[in-house]
């Protein structure tokens, strides 16, 4: 048995979860649309508009009885008892954890340029001051590199804006001192725009949102995905390989007075993805595509075969399912108006894999000791990293 002598830290609390990534299920509407282009892309004597779902909340007229057209639908969903758990680090996009390393509050003493211990000036561009617990630029604009903890290559830097009537700018992977300035930057305009910027020059993304006094932005590289957050949630993401590492620097620019645009903190760290559990389980899709018209035999040999080809299963893989079989055809004439319309049904069966990422409790660090049966204790220490 073991006796804790700290309590372990758990992040996130416990309690019920609900998953932040369902692998892009093709459900219900996705699902209907990816349908329809199996049927019309094996059987192309029937056009796409007359591909239907087989249950539809506004049903349309039938075609006439000259015109081939297909029904299609799940009917039944069987799923693997068991589920497989694994825990995985989850990639930005269903969120990030930040660690901080270095920060700055501003609140000391007027001073120009900043703390020489935690920043560092560039040459030829203007410094940034404390002015009133705020910083801001020494005189119209200013630009200093963050040098009070050695920048990671995932990493982050935050921005708590103050007055905003001009643009403050936050780098991260940068060097702001060469001659031309490399990495990711995110542009904070007062009319409400923020850019993500490569390389000074080079406008990744913009987008437009509400600004006030107390938002923090933040600016995320985690591997090759670069994003904004605005008060943590994400506003602009990319896919960029460009640059790998770098500093984080700050930027600020009045608009036309000194403090009429400022920040109020400033803090870097360690970018990365949130731990998840991904639940994994099998699932088969018993599905029934019913061809009518003049053509109703031919259609349906031609889709069942269709099936059979494996360069036509190759939407199926590229999909996450693969087909299981293909049943027997049954006749299913409809009488409709005193005439007979023809019919036929093909059962077939595919199979899909649901991958559902949580992010559920992780043990991140716990201090104790093991007591074995013979009276032996070890003691035990999983350190936070």
């Amino acid at each position: 048995m073991s006796s804790p002598a700290n309590p372990p830290i758990l992040a996130p609390t416990a309690g019920f979860v609900s998953p932040g990534n369902i692998n892009s299920e093709l459900n219900d509407l996705f699902l209907h649309r990816f349908l329809n282009r199996l049927v019309s892309g094996i059987v192309t004597t029937i056009d796409s508009s007359n591909v239907r779902p087989r249950w539809q909340p506004e049903p349309g007229n039938e075609p006439d009885f000259e015109t081939d057209w297909c029904a299609i639908g799940v009917i039944r969903r069987t799923r693997d008892v068991n589920t497989a758990e694994l825990l995985v680090t989850g990639s930005p996009a269903t969120g990030f954890t930040f660690t901080p390393l270095g920060s700055d509050l501003f609140h000391r003493p007027n001073e120009n340029p900043l703390d020489p211990d935690n920043w560092k000036t560039v040459a030829l561009q203007g410094t940034l001051s404390v002015v009133g617990n705020q910083c801001v630029p020494g005189l119209f604009s200013g630009v200093q590199i963050f040098i009070g903890a050695a920048a990671p290559n995932d990493q982050f830097v935050s921005v708590e804006i103050g007055a905003l009537a001009g643009f403050e700018v936050i780098y991260a992977r940068s060097n702001v001192a060469a001659v031309s300035p490399t990495g990711y930057a995110a542009l904070i305009q007062a009319n409400g725009q923020v850019a993500l910027v490569l390389n000074a020059v080079t406008v990744l993304k913009v987008v437009t949102v509400s600004i006030s006094r107390g938002d923090i932005f933040t600016l995320a590289a985690v591997g090759s995905t670069i994003a904004i957050l605005q008060n943590g949630t994400i506003i602009i993401e990319v896919t960029d390989t460009t640059i790998a590492s770098g500093e984080t620097a700050l930027e600020i620019r009045n608009l036309s007075s000194q403090g009429d645009t400022s920040a109020t903190l400033f803090q870097m760290g360690i970018a990365g993805g949130v731990p998840l559990t991904r639940v994994v389980r099998n699932q088969i899709l018993e599905i029934i595509a019913s061809f009518y018209g003049p053509n109703s035999d031919a259609n349906s040999e031609l889709f069942a075969m269709g099936l059979g080809l494996a360069q036509n299963r190759e939407a199926l893989l590229l999909n996450g399912f693969g087909l299981i079989e293909v049943q027997d055809t049954r006749t299913v004439p409809a009488l409709i108006k005193e005439r007979w319309l023809a019919g036929q049904d093909v059962p077939f069966r595919m199979r899909r894999q649901q991958i559902y990422d949580y992010p559920t409790a992780v043990l991140a660090a716990a201090n104790g000791t093991l007591t074995l049966d013979d009276g032996e204790v070890i003691q035990i220490s999983v350190p936070h990293e």
